[in-house]
């Protein structure tokens, strides 16, 4: 990797000729030895050297600049560009073989070496798409060109540019390619998961994911369930993860709802999953009826997230997960529930005891129990503390909200899909508690909130 003492190392103490250093890595970006390259970066000699190469390319197949390069590469490789004229002419055989024998008036040699150094030039990533439009997008060109995005996300792993040009080639690449679905699904998600682990909290690539999230059929979101829990476990601090878990858990949801779950795929888009994840996190609750295993295994990872609240003190992520499973918990209780509040066997929760009203009550004596342990004081995590007392007030707003009737529609932001129209379908928030469990409970949260002194009382009220 590259320092900012390389910076001094000018084109003429190398040796390098900028316009004859990219005729040879446009050659090598436009050959079919290219696809044998799995990364790039940039490489800094030692400045006692003489014999230094302006690019090397190993066996493994990885593929290193010399910094000192760089900076005259990248400007003339900025020239050309300019240089290319505003329209995009007919491809003919005569300038194919213009391109061949001059990269420089090649769009696509000229924005391969500006995106390798600077990947966040929109400019070149537009002109990449009028030069594959004009091609007629042949299904070759698509994948030659998904291998060139897979080595610039090699480098530059957190560009929004890249990201987007990924979500608008993907989209191609599923409507004209003759390539499964199952198989565009893997090379995604194996990319997804390198850019993720080695950039931490890298929210371009989880929000690429959870796109995907809506083509997933029940057996791929088992997988990824399983998965992202691994990885969640691993690595507490990565809210996005926690935020892709709960996509996967509303699309199993609305998935479980089919009479033949195990192939069919929602039919509910990213907005509204991300909706539908927003309102439950403020407490709206939906018709969500989903089967019993999947209300079992709902109510599994919910113990699990309790297990890592009292493990890993102090991540505020796994606070804010687990409102949203218990958002998603009550909202499946009460879809099977009559209106006198007794459970349906369509809709039932994976204990007969889990009401709505034993749940809120379990999670206060939980938080509660979490603001009495005073060993996390004498240790590093009385942020702890901070996150109970927070989610006891999330309780009691959510709580003192179920007083109201089922929310106005009108206000409501609308869904276009049919699942969306189908979950939407709001629960009247009194049938949350009855009316002694509900104002027992306030009462509880409000008295303890204010002599634990977490928050003020005007707050409180």
């Amino acid at each position: 990797w590259c320092s900012t003492n390389c910076l001094s190392m000018s084109e003429d103490k190398l040796g390098f000729d900028a316009a004859t250093v990219f005729a040879q890595l446009c050659e090598l970006l436009l050959s079919p030895a290219s696809t044998t390259i799995i990364a790039y970066g940039f490489l800094v000699p030692d400045p006692s050297l003489t014999d230094v190469a302006p690019f090397d390319l190993s066996s493994d197949g990885l593929l290193g600049l010399n910094f000192g390069i760089v900076p005259s590469l990248y400007k003339y490789a900025l020239s050309c560009f300019y240089a290319l004229p505003e329209r995009d002419t007919p491809i003919t055989v005569a300038s194919r073989q213009a391109s061949a024998t001059s990269p420089s008036n090649d769009p696509m040699a000229v924005t391969s070496i500006l995106l390798l150094i600077n990947a966040t030039n929109y400019t070149a990533w537009n002109r990449r798409r009028r030069v594959l439009r004009q091609r007629g997008y042949i299904a070759q060109d698509l994948l030659a060109e998904r291998v060139f995005v897979d080595l610039v996300l090699t480098k530059h792993l957190k560009k929004a540019e890249i990201w987007l040009y990924r979500k608008w080639l993907f989209d191609l690449l599923r409507d004209r390619v003759d390539i499964s679905l199952s198989t565009l699904l893997d090379h995604e998600l194996a990319v997804c998961s390198q850019t993720s682990t080695e950039y931490l909290r890298n929210y371009y690539s989880w929000s690429h994911r959870i796109s995907l999230v809506p083509l997933f059929d029940n057996h791929r979101l088992q997988n990824e369930l399983t998965w992202s829990l691994k990885f969640s476990r691993s690595h507490l601090a990565d809210r996005c993860c926690l935020h892709y878990r709960e996509q996967l858990w509303l699309a199993a949801t609305l998935l479980s709802a089919r009479s033949d779950p195990s192939s069919a795929r929602i039919d509910a888009d990213e907005r509204t999953l991300t909706s539908l994840g927003d309102r439950l996190q403020r407490g709206q609750l939906f018709d969500l009826r989903c089967s019993p295993a999947l209300s079992e295994s709902l109510f599994e990872a919910f113990e699990q997230t309790t297990q890592l609240c009292e493990l890993y003190a102090g991540h505020e992520g796994l606070w804010y997960h687990r409102r949203f499973l218990l958002a998603l918990l009550c909202s499946v209780a009460l879809s099977g529930s009559s209106g006198d509040g007794k459970h349906s066997s369509a809709g039932a929760t994976p204990s007969s005891s889990l009401t709505p009203a034993a749940l809120l009550a379990e999670e206060v004596d939980r938080c509660v129990a979490a603001l009495d342990d005073q060993r996390l004081v004498n240790i590093r995590l009385p942020a702890q503390h901070e996150f109970a007392s927070d989610h006891l007030l999330w309780l009691l707003r959510w709580t003192a909200a179920s007083r109201v009737s089922a929310c106005d529609r009108s206000n409501s932001e609308p869904d276009e899909t049919a699942a969306g129209h189908r979950a939407s379908k709001e629960l009247g928030a009194t049938r949350l508690l009855d009316s002694s469990h509900r104002e027992n409970l306030v009462h509880t949260l409000k008295v303890y909130l204010q002599c634990a002194g977490v928050v003020r009382s005007r707050r409180a009220k």
